[in-house]
């Protein structure tokens, strides 16, 4: 089966109508749609489980289904459609299914659903195409219990690896064999076990036969009676098991603990706001500092030339720096000595010659002046100042344009979360919370009671065969007696090799699917030191290689082994539409849907998933959040990737009308 296109109109987040080509091209498998969380991730996976069979996926409900935008737009008594339309190849044939759902405004402004949602499933290989009259078509391709190894979620795929994961893989295995016709035989056998031991106790004549056949109608009817409330438990544990999930589903996204994290997450927000404030402001006094001081010699730069030529002639005219200082001719005159050792005596010629001289000296403080700029001047370079006097500038403008830009996501995703603390009714929360506990409550009662109706039948079956022995040696010459006693006995016979044959099925089945659970798993590992195990109890087991022994796994580990047990899941469906097996699953080769499978990985187990995830099954379409597909994981699929779509919200001033707009980028 390979997915050609999918086209969604006014289906929850999505306004209008828009098409998403998916890749056929076997080199590059894998169709890439991704978008933040919030722009309709749930609606992708959502659109497919509708369109094949009818229902969407928690916590959208049907009822609401007609988006939002287009819900405002409509006028009272308007009609208008929500609908999915996917065209898709299976075995050579050429189908296309659509589902569509109408819905009325009514005079209060409420939208409600008209009928039931209308499918039309077409084949267009027939000549002319032909209307496949059965809505429940895709069954006959992909089974419904199946189709959550098939359109899934991570959390699905980590739930698997876990310790109460095993009735499900079990369960998965069985309905993979599919062996209906095996089964149905086995349910006839019963009631036609209790004709015969009827009719053979009204042709007896035998007191010893007659009594045995009496006491086996007892122990049938009690079998039959075993088997007929172990099916109402086991309808009933499926009931609670929904309840449970429901309740899980309900408070993992409304509990006080989400409401705790949700209010942590707003003051971790919060202090980063503060944070990026506070720099900010640190930044900008040193910024004003920064120019405050270089400021004048950024202006005076251009002058330099002239300064210099200016310094440069008053150095040759000796002026700059002076030969004789100021200071120094006063000291003389004061001391009233020349240098050489005559006397300076006031009024004399001597004296008057020196205290002239002081016409001419140089201060001290113009020469130092004089120094500090020529050796500014000489080290200084024009473009470097000016350079650096902007970079400290810009670099400060850049940190401001990231501040604000971050911000910005904050203030977003701090709405966000103020929009959610107030979707919560603690009231509610408590309801679902003791729901919860009744559920589990009534499941651990009801798998008690199980066990104990399973072992009822296997002591009532020890009693059958002991019964059926004594039957077959009690003497009766009664030629219809006898008849019936091999009619009976060949039932018994059949009934034995038909789970024998049920059991072979499976064991075999078990040790196909171990060995492709190594062989994917060893593409998807980092750890070469470990292993899948499958268990004859169907339980699935990562153990260490050499020693055999069960290892600990992390959220991460679990992941990638319930994704190397839905690998090999498909695998096996691939290569059971050649085994002709008497069942009512063919098997056959079947694209995987999958959303956010790269959630809980390091970077390193990111990078063999997104490497191994295109060889799973002949066409992959990932659903992905853009910070899970950007960095190793695109770089390690792009050569897969036959078409990237993004998934983003689009602008409306209507209030409460959001949608997505997704468009093709790749």
């Amino acid at each position: 089966m390979i997915i050609k296109s999918i086209t969604l109109k006014d289906f929850f987040r999505v306004y209008s109508e828009i098409k998403i080509l998916c890749s056929t091209d076997s080199e590059k498998n894998v169709t890439v749609i991704k978008g933040d969380n919030g722009t309709g991730k749930t609606t992708m996976l959502s659109a497919f489980h509708w369109a094949f069979y009818g229902n969407v996926i928690e916590p959208l409900t049907t009822d609401e289904m007609l988006n939002k935008r287009k819900r405002s737009e409509m006028q009272e008594n308007e009609t208008s459609t929500a609908s999915v339309r996917v065209e898709l190849t299976d075995k050579g044939i050429d189908y296309i299914f659509l589902r569509e759902q109408e819905f009325r405004k009514n005079g209060d402004g409420s939208i409600s659903k008209i009928g039931e949602p209308k499918v039309l499933i077409t084949n267009l290989s027939s000549t002319p195409p032909s209307t496949i009259n059965n809505k429940n078509f895709f069954e006959n391709i992909i089974p419904k219990k199946l189709s959550g190894f098939f359109f899934f979620d991570g959390e699905r795929i980590d739930r698997l690896a876990k310790i109460d994961g095993k009735n499900e893989i079990k369960q998965a295995i069985l309905d993979l064999l599919g062996l209906t016709n095996i089964n149905n035989i086995k349910n006839y056998l019963n009631p036609i076990k209790m004709e015969f031991n009827k009719e053979l106790g009204k042709l007896s004549a035998n007191t010893e036969t007659a009594d045995l056949t009496n006491k086996l109608s007892n122990v049938l009817e009690n079998i039959e009676y075993n088997k007929e409330q172990l099916d109402k438990i086991e309808m009933r544990i499926k009931e609670y098991n929904k309840v449970k999930e429901d309740c899980e589903s309900y408070l993992k996204t409304h509990n006080v603990d989400q409401v705790r994290r949700q209010e942590l997450r707003r003051e971790e927000l919060e202090k980063e706001t503060n944070s990026i404030n506070n720099t900010l402001a640190d930044d900008s006094s040193r910024i004003f500092k920064h120019i405050s001081k270089n400021l004048k010699t950024y202006l005076i730069s251009d002058s330099f030339e002239n300064i210099s030529e200016f310094l440069e002639d008053k150095r040759r005219k000796k002026q700059l720096p002076s030969d004789i200082k100021e200071t120094f001719i006063n000291d003389l005159l004061e001391s009233k000595t020349c240098i050489c050792g005559r006397p300076l005596i006031e009024g004399h010629a001597e004296y008057n010659t020196i205290k002239k001289l002081k016409e001419t000296a140089g201060k001290q403080e113009l020469d130092d002046c004089y120094s500090r700029l020529v050796s500014f001047i000489n080290y200084s370079d024009n473009k470097t100042i000016k350079d650096s006097f902007f970079s400290e500038i810009y670099q400060y403008k850049q940190k401001e344009h990231v501040g604000a830009e971050r911000k910005a996501e904050i203030k977003k995703e701090l709405e966000k979360i103020k929009k959610e603390l107030n979707s919560f009714d603690d009231s509610l929360i408590q309801a679902k919370e003791e729901l919860l506990e009744q559920a589990k409550s009534m499941l651990d009662d009801l798998k008690i009671k199980h066990f104990q109706g399973k072992q009822a039948i296997e002591t009532l079956k020890t009693t059958e065969k002991d019964l059926n022995t004594k039957i077959s040696k009690a003497e009766d010459k009664s030629k219809g007696a006898i008849l019936y006693k091999k009619a009976s006995a060949l039932t018994s016979d059949l009934e034995a090799l038909t789970n024998r044959i049920n059991e072979f099925f499976i064991d075999i089945t078990q040790q196909d699917m171990d060995t492709k659970l190594k062989e994917v798993f060893s593409i998807l590992t980092r750890k070469q030191d470990r292993e899948p195990l499958l268990s004859k109890n169907f339980e699935l087991q990562i153990v260490n290689k050499e020693t055999q022994k069960n290892q600990l796994l992390s959220t991460g580990e679990r992941q990638i082994t319930s994704l190397s047990f839905i690998g090999a899941i498909v695998s096996y469906a691939r290569d059971k539409y050649s085994m002709g097996l008497m069942s009512d699953f063919s098997g056959g080769d079947y694209p995987i849907i999958m959303d956010s499978p790269f959630g809980n990985l390091d970077p390193t187990h990111k990078e063999n998933v997104a490497k191994g995830i295109p060889a799973l099954a002949s066409q992959i379409i990932v659903i992905v959040s853009e910070g899970q597909w950007s960095g190793v994981v695109s770089d390690s699929m792009a050569a897969k990737v036959g078409g990237i779509y993004e998934m983003s919200d689009g602008y409306t001033s209507t209030p409460d009308s959001e949608f997505t707009e997704i468009r093709r980028i790749s």
